[in-house]
């Protein structure tokens, strides 16, 4: 698995299809990061951009191969899933690395104080959008969605849902609970939020392997 998992980053990283999706977070994050104030809502919508990028960078990392190539690395592999899973993975561990840097850079460009207390919510609410993401984006990837466009398109238009219908997780959840709560009463919210997440992208990533089998 480990070995897949490497494969897919070297193959990922040579194709250059992550570079946009990395410039747009990092051109938003530097636009976020500028506010003042409490950073708490800061991080809140470093994470609502974050659940966008994560799908992003799922579709890229899902899609890179063409279909012969991919054919080949299944053979190799033994298993679709398996493949499937390593992707899903790279994604994961990228979207992760952009969760911390979303976390990192509000306190650096700020001249307000941080607590631990904040920083370590902040980073809990990335890892759950980066984690939400990248979910998504495996239910809008081939073999599910075919064509490249309508992949991210329909991964951003599932994204928006999650951030303008109520309650809907984790993006509204932590846009709400990072506005409304005080930092030290964060705890019982981001773990309900996170158990929330946890069961979504289960399920997603679950239904992506189920459907992917039986389409091909």
């Amino acid at each position: 698995m480990w070995a897949l998992v490497r494969y897919t980053w070297t193959d990922t990283l040579r194709s250059q299809r992550w570079v946009a999706p990395i410039l747009c977070f990092g051109g938003i994050e530097a636009i976020v990061c500028a506010q003042t104030g409490s950073l708490l809502p800061t991080f809140a919508t470093m994470a609502a951009v974050l659940l966008f990028i994560a799908t992003w960078l799922s579709i890229v990392t899902i899609n890179n191969e063409d279909p012969i190539q991919l054919s080949i690395t299944t053979v190799c592999a033994g298993s679709q899933n398996k493949v499937r899973l390593a992707k899903v993975l790279v994604a994961f561990l990228v979207a992760a690395i952009l969760g911390v840097v979303g976390t990192i850079g509000p306190p650096v460009a700020s001249s307000s104080g941080t607590t631990i207390t904040e920083l370590v919510a902040g980073l809990a609410g990335q890892l759950l959008a980066a984690l939400a993401g990248v979910a998504l984006g495996a239910l809008c990837s081939r073999p599910l969605i075919s064509r490249r466009a309508w992949s991210v398109l329909t991964g951003f238009a599932v994204c928006l849902g999650t951030v303008i219908v109520p309650y809907g997780p984790p993006t509204r959840q932590l846009l709400v609970v990072f506005n409304e709560t005080s930092p030290y009463a964060l705890g019982v919210p981001l773990l309900l939020i996170g158990v929330e997440t946890v069961i979504l992208a289960v399920t997603a990533v679950g239904a992506s392997l189920r459907i992917a089998q039986r389409i091909t």
